[in-house]
Formats: C-alpha cells, structure tokens, sequence
C-alpha cells in the first residue's frame, strides 16, 4: 500500500503541477488577451477623441455656416425689398419724366412761339421808328420851312411877329 500511497501523493503531486501549470497558462494566455484588449481600447478610445474633437470642429463649421446662410438669406430678403422699392420709384421717375418732358416741349414751343412774335414786334418797332424818323425829318424840313415863311412874313408884315 506504500505503493499506492506513494503514486497516489505522486499523481496528486503531478495532478496538481498540472493544475498550476494550467492556471499559469491560462493566466498568462488570458493577461496577453486583455493586454491587447486594453491596448485596442486605448487605441478605440484615442481615435474617439481625435474623431470627437474633428466632429466639434465640424459643427463649429457647421454653426459658422449656418449663421452666414441665416445672414445671406436675411440680406438677400431686405435686397429684394430694397430691390422693388428701386424699381417702383424708376417706374414713378420714369412717368415723372415723361410729364416733365411733355411740358417742356409745350414750353419750349411757346417759347418757340414767343420768339417769333418778338422777332415780328421788333420788325415793326424797327419800321415804326424808321417812320417815325421820316416823320420827325419831314417834321423838321416843314418846321425850316415855317420858320422861313415866318421870317418872310415879318420882314413884310410885322404884325405876325
């Protein structure tokens, strides 16, 4: 029986071995895997927070972006108002024009018209000083000759004088 007891405390003995040598196996085996778990986490985490900041800086762009369309829409409505108010008053200036041209013209016709009297009226004062400068001449020619007469006539009669 020593025998038995001998192999018994030996196969136990080796049973045992085997069993450490297994927990040491599969210690080692399972740190090497969560070694390269942890590893890969560190790395999943890393390119997380890299991915994390680049998506900020992109919704950060997004926001800028947003808020320039927000503007350029709000600008592009108040260019449309400023845009219509513009015509409406081209269109205001245009007829305004259109009546301020026609008066013109009637003015300038009566103007025209006005210059053409003048024209006629200065023709006939003109004519009329001209006649007025015979007049006055024959005026004189008859006054020379009056005053001759007159002469003539005190020299005969002196009562006339």
């Amino acid at each position: 029986m020593a025998y038995i007891k001998k192999n018994v405390n030996i196969a136990l003995l080796v049973l045992l071995a085997l069993i450490i040598a297994s927990f040491i196996g599969f210690t080692t085996y399972y740190e090497g895997i969560y070694k390269n778990i942890s590893g890969e986490y560190s790395l999943k985490q890393k390119q997380l927070n890299v991915l994390d900041i680049n998506l900020s800086a992109q919704l950060s762009k997004i926001n800028q972006t947003t808020a320039e369309l927000n503007k350029k829409i709000r600008d592009k409505e108040k260019f449309d108002v400023l845009y219509t108010e513009v015509v409406d008053e081209k269109a205001a200036l245009k007829e305004e024009l259109i009546t301020t041209m026609a008066t013109l013209k009637k003015a300038q016709s009566d103007l025209d018209t006005a210059n053409i009297e003048i024209k006629d009226l200065n023709l006939q004062v003109k004519d009329l000083k001209e006649s007025v400068k015979e007049k006055e001449d024959e005026i004189d020619e008859l006054g020379g000759s009056i005053s001759a007469k007159n002469t003539w006539l005190c020299l005969y009669n002196s009562s006339f004088c």
